[in-house]
């Protein structure tokens, strides 16, 4: 429990020494939609099969195509009742490029003998639950390739109205130059900001996203973000804090983790 504590306090109470770290200047903007599955706990290997076989092939050709910029399959790392399991997801620079993923996909069901409607099937027997989401994933530093099994990592919190553009801005501030330090000491090969592209649920969320080569990045980010708060006094330190409270909505930061089963990223 302590080092749960100890996490939520180093993001939200980053502060940065090093003002004037460098990332690249080719900040990628896309659409990324995500699909979250409930699966009960039997079936879990079915499902990542099932992906494996239908989701997979079309999403690596798509990537090597250029339509898809990335892709991932996921396996929550932590689990309560009636939680979603599982996470897919791909990201686009378009609308147009979304509506050639679903055609790929159909395609792929006719090559392999079967039918789109007959794979809807199949997923309808595994997946207890499910909920879509469109973002705006902004900001985006990663390392091409295809990779397996990583350690993900996210929070969000909710935005008070008008506050988008400074809470974006705090995020650049302070956020991406150590998320860019880990990318660069290869403990990370991936983060991003996003909000809302179209909204289903909540307006104000903001959400920052890291992608670790294996879940002790999540202690090198806790002390990547430690080392960023080296001297500062405790009235600066409230001073900050201040600030943060006249953003977002108190109460609302959540945290999530994940075990990327697939992750592939375009060049």
């Amino acid at each position: 429990m302590g080092r749960k504590v100890s996490v939520v306090w180093v993001v939200l109470m980053m502060v940065m020494a090093c003002a004037g770290s460098v990332w690249a200047e080719d900040d990628q903007s896309e659409i990324a939609r995500v699909a979250l599955w409930k699966v009960d706990r039997a079936d879990w290997g079915a499902f990542v099969k099932y992906m494996e076989t239908w989701q997979k092939p079309v999403m690596e050709k798509l990537l090597a195509e250029g339509t898809v910029t990335e892709w991932g399959l996921l396996a929550s790392s932590l689990h309560r009742e009636g939680g979603y399991t599982h996470a897919t997801w791909f990201s686009t620079k378009s609308y147009a490029d979304s509506a050639k993923v679903w055609a790929a996909y159909e395609a792929h069901s006719k090559k392999a003998g079967g039918s789109k409607d007959a794979s809807a099937q199949e997923l309808a027997k595994l997946a207890k639950g499910h909920m879509d989401q469109a973002l705006r994933d902004m900001h985006i530093h990663a390392t091409p390739g295809a990779y397996e099994d990583l350690s993900f990592y996210e929070w969000t919190v909710t935005v008070n109205v008008d506050s988008g553009d400074d809470f974006e801005q705090f995020w650049k501030d302070e956020i991406q130059p150590v998320h860019e330090k880990l990318l660069t000491d290869g403990v990370a090969l991936a983060y991003g900001f996003f909000s809302p592209e179209i909204v289903m649920d909540n307006p104000g969320e903001r959400g920052s996203w890291i992608l670790f080569k294996d879940v002790s990045g999540m202690d090198k980010m806790e002390a990547a973000f430690a080392e960023s708060r080296k001297g500062w006094s405790k009235t600066r330190g409230n001073q900050w804090w201040s600030g943060i409270k006249d953003m977002v909505v108190m109460g609302s930061f959540r945290e999530y983790m994940g075990e990327v089963i697939h992750y592939g990223r375009a060049k």
